[in-house]
């Protein structure tokens, strides 16, 4: 099964004890952002969220969060190619990489706070486009974004310093909480600002061109 198949279902349990679909039958990129989202609302903050769940189309989990201890299994998908694990090697500290990666959670925070999803699909869905072009190198340059927003989870998933500073570098703190940050962390911890709403948002952190290009130059250099 490949990281593009559409093939994953996103599930939560409520605080009544029933389940729901939150997501079925999509790509693993939109399956992980679905849960990343959900993770993040005040639904889950306050316990009326139990525990979300990421499965591919075995039934097999490949992520579960439960209320009150966080992140408990997360695997990477399964059946990658040598080929592929090379690549994906290759390109996972690149720059692009790092800057999808950041994006996709600068959007996720900003989600989370506003209970606004749309945002992350159409963050999601731009990222599939790409792929689309990317051809044969869609499945690593989908993975190692994958790899590297699971990198960023462990430190939202930390204790609330490490929260505070990923919100802080990516630019998304919210204001009540900013002089405290700026307390609190290394006067020399880097800090991204941003202007515009969400859209713009986007748009300004993932130029579809720039990072076509900024893809391929990476994949060229691997070759």
């Amino acid at each position: 099964m490949s990281v593009l198949d559409d093939n994953y279902s996103v599930k939560q349990g409520l605080a009544n004890g029933s389940h729901e679909y939150y997501k079925r039958f999509v790509e693993i990129g939109e399956a992980m952002a679905a849960a990343h989202f959900l993770i993040t609302t005040e639904a889950a903050q306050f316990g009326l969220t139990r525990s979300v769940v990421v499965e591919n189309g075995c039934d097999a989990m490949l992520f579960y969060w439960k209320y009150g201890e966080g992140v408990v299994h997360q695997s990477q998908c399964p059946n990658w190619t040598p080929e592929e694990m090379q690549q994906i090697e290759a390109i996972l500290n690149a720059p692009t990489v790092t800057n999808i990666a950041e994006a996709h959670w600068r959007n996720m925070l900003i989600a989370g706070e506003s209970n606004t999803y749309d945002v992350v699909v159409s963050f999601h869905a731009m990222l599939k486009e790409m792929c689309t072009d990317l051809g044969e190198n869609a499945v690593a340059f989908r993975a190692a974004v994958e790899i590297k927003c699971g990198e960023l989870l462990k430190q939202y998933e930390g204790t609330n310093r490490d929260r505070m500073a990923l919100g802080y570098r990516l630019g998304v703190l919210p204001e009540q909480h900013r002089v405290a940050a700026e307390g609190l962390l290394a006067p020399e911890s880097p800090r991204t600002t941003y202007a515009g709403g969400l859209g713009g948002m986007a748009v300004r952190t993932a130029v579809r061109a720039t990072i076509w290009e900024s893809v391929r130059a990476v994949f060229r250099a691997f070759r």
